[in-house]
Order: C-alpha cells, then structure tokens, then sequence
C-alpha cells in the first residue's frame, strides 16, 4: 500500500468515525430543531465524505489497487451514496416542513388569542361605557 492509499484510508475511516458519532446523535434526537440541525450537518459531512470517497484518491484508488475484482461492488456502493443523500434531503424537508406548520400554527394561535382578548376587552369597554 502506498503512502496516498494509507492517508487515504485514514481519512476515510476517521470519517466514517464522525459519521457514526453523528449518527448516535441523530438516533437520539426527539426534538424537531435539533433533528433538522443534525441532518444538515450530516448533509455536509456525507456530501465531502461521499466525494472523497469516489475521487480518484479515495477509495477507488485503494479497490482498484488492492482487489480490482471488488470494483463492481465498490460501484454499487457509490451509486447508493445518490440514494443515501436523496433520504437525507427528504427528511431534512419533511422536518423543516415541520418546523414551518410549528410556526403557522403558534402565529395562529397567537393572532386568535390576540383577537379573544381584543374582543372580551372590548365587550367589557363597551358595557363599562354604558352601551351594554
């Protein structure tokens, strides 16, 4: 193996560490902000890792130096990388979508309780004033 595979390798597998690091977080995730956060952070570190990987330098260098008969499994593992990023986008959507109706829905809310009160205040006024 030589010095560029080796650093390769390395870079690789400290990447797959941060992954799994972000992923535990991402598994643990309750709250709908910190999700969406979390997912685009993975967004960003799968977009760089998965180019690393399939540039020449990555690991295709490294398959096709070392098993060049594995290199049909390494394409395949490159074409769910389009995949993996396509569920990422999705679920980063359906959360930011989420985030938008949380939104819509306390301004409602909000507006409506404002309403209420505008018109229990001016009910009261009224009565008060000797029009009731």
């Amino acid at each position: 193996m030589t010095t560029t595979e080796a650093g390769s390798q390395r870079r690789i597998q400290d990447d797959h560490r941060s992954i799994r690091e972000l992923l535990a977080a991402l598994g643990g995730s309750e709250r709908v902000g910190e999700l969406t956060g979390l997912l685009e952070e993975l967004r960003g570190m799968l977009d760089t890792h998965f180019a690393f990987e399939e540039s020449e330098t990555g690991m295709r260098m490294v398959v096709a130096d070392q098993s060049p008969e594995r290199m049909p499994e390494l394409e395949a593992l490159f074409h769910e990388h389009g995949e993996i990023r396509g569920d990422v986008a999705r679920l980063l959507e359906t959360s930011q979508a989420c985030l938008r109706l949380r939104d819509a829905l306390v301004g409602r809310i909000k507006r409506h309780e404002a309403q209420e009160a505008e018109l229990l205040s001016s009910a009261l006024y009224d009565d008060i004033g000797g029009s009731g």
